[in-house]
This record gives structure tokens, sequence and C-alpha cells, in this order.
């Protein structure tokens, strides 16, 4: 099991698709959070948007419940 913490979006990303260069990696997830309405409405309630480079523990393990984990 993946430790919680907080962590880059590129560090998360890297873990879902380790296989893919970083700005790679970003850009799926980021499509991923996108396309999961009930994700993206949930993480932008704790403040993410978009363009956020941090992601806190509670925005890690939000995405991990709704993504499976990496």
């Amino acid at each position: 099991m993946l430790k919680i913490k907080a962590m880059s979006f590129g560090q998360l990303a890297s873990l879902y698709f380790p296989a893919n260069s970083v700005s790679s990696a970003r850009r799926k997830l980021s499509d991923w959070i996108r396309q999961n309405n009930g994700l993206c409405t949930a993480l932008q309630g704790l403040g993410w948007n978009t363009g956020a480079r941090k992601l806190t523990p509670k925005m890690v393990l939000l995405i991990m419940q709704h993504l499976g984990e990496p």
C-alpha cells in the first residue's frame, strides 16, 4: 500500500504511468480526473484546480479512492 502523503501532481502521475515521461503522465492523470466528474468536483472542494502542482494528503487519498492505487 502506498503511503498517503503530500506530493507533487507529477510524482503521483508518475506512479500511475511509470513508463511515461513526467509531463505525459501529468497530462494523462489530468485527463482521467477531468473525465471523472465526481472526483473532479470533490477535488475542487478541497481547493484543487487543473493547474495545481501540489497535492495534499487528502487529495492523494481521494484520487486513489476513485482511480485505485497506482
